[in-house]
């Protein structure tokens, strides 16, 4: 039900339960705001719940359950919009998008949001799911505080890694970006094998994280620039010794190379 619509968008209220049969599209200004969790239910079927390409949204408090299988996402910020289509730039690109308190279970992926300019995931939820979160692109400026993210039940031969931040390629361009000024803090990630995977970075920080029963490795860094790891706690799952807190594992040519700043952690192998 739509419950206000201005010259700033339009309001969702929903409340009930919901199969989605098809992805719904969403390319205005828009909040959706389903009061308690337990009070919206929706079952996705297609590749996608929700495609996302707005300005300004706030997007909170529901449930999404999909399906785990490959490809397929709760939700899926897309990278581009119809205006980028048409003149690809990056001022086209989604600003100021929120998600509060979103519980995603039995997704492959759970939030895939690539290209946009001040996110915030607080209070985000996610078990069953082999990717809670990818951040690709020039997502710039993010913020992901007070999550909770629990491997559960997966399918066999997938490797589970709680936060994914990688690069990607602007098809209009051919140039790689990658995402930059990324904050982590205050969530838990249980389980996964790593919990958090940096391929690629341009300043940030993980801190105050609770990151516990990692299988191989807690942290794997690969190119990072002005990164902190600070005051964590990251403990192995396994039990032969072998586990590696956190692992730098590239680094650009030159005198740049890895700035990771690593103090007041507690890692435990």
């Amino acid at each position: 039900a739509i419950v206000a619509a201005s010259e700033n968008g339009v309001k969702l209220s929903m409340t009930g339960s919901y199969k989605l049969f098809t992805t719904v599209e969403i390319i205005n200004n828009i909040d959706i705001d389903c009061g308690l969790s337990s009070n919206c239910y929706l079952q996705h079927y297609e590749p996608t719940c929700f495609r996302i390409s707005p300005r300004l949204p706030y997007i909170s408090r529901f449930l999404m359950r999909g399906v785990t299988v490959v490809n397929r996402a709760a939700v899926r910020g897309r990278s581009i919009t119809v205006a980028e289509e048409e003149a690809p730039n990056t001022s086209n690109f989604p600003t100021n998008m929120t998600f509060d308190d979103i519980y995603t279970q039995s997704n492959y992926v759970g939030l895939n949001i690539a290209n946009v300019r001040n996110l915030t995931l607080r209070n985000c939820t996610s078990i069953h799911t082999t990717y809670p979160v990818i951040l690709s692109g020039q997502v710039v400026v993010c913020l992901v505080d007070n999550c909770d993210f629990t491997t559960g039940s997966i399918p066999s031969g997938d490797v589970p890694c709680g936060i994914k931040v990688i690069p990607s390629t602007n098809y209009w361009d051919a140039a790689s970006r990658r995402p930059e000024n990324v904050q982590i803090k205050n969530s838990r990630i249980y389980g996964f094998s790593p919990a958090i995977d940096i391929d690629s970075v341009l300043f940030g920080a993980v801190r105050d994280c609770d990151l516990d029963n990692n299988q191989g490795t807690g942290i794997r860094i690969n190119v990072a620039q002005a990164f902190t790891l600070d005051s964590n706690w990251i403990a192995m799952g396994d039990t032969d010794g072998t586990g590696v807190g956190v692992e730098l594992t590239g680094g650009l040519p030159g005198v740049q190379g890895n700035q990771v700043k690593i103090t007041g952690n507690e890692i435990r192998t």
